[in-house]
């Protein structure tokens, strides 16, 4: 079966990395499945989150107080 990966899997002879489509046997595909680690190929994924940048904060320059001349 057919999976896309949704997090990295190592074994002694392969790897595979999250986005990554790979071919396994049906019951490892079903292990990956319930798991979590991996979603069948031929499923859609919409992202709906975003990424906001972080807020910078801003430091005033101070004043220089000023004497009578």
């Amino acid at each position: 079966m057919l999976v896309t990966m949704i997090t990295m899997m190592a074994g002694p002879d392969f790897s595979a990395h999250p986005g990554q489509k790979i071919e396994v046997p049906e019951d490892l595909a079903s292990t990956l499945i319930e798991g979590g680690f991996a979603i069948p190929a031929n499923e859609i994924v919409i992202e709906t989150t975003s990424i906001s940048p972080p807020e910078k904060a801003v430091i005033p320059k101070p004043t220089r107080k000023r004497g009578k001349p």
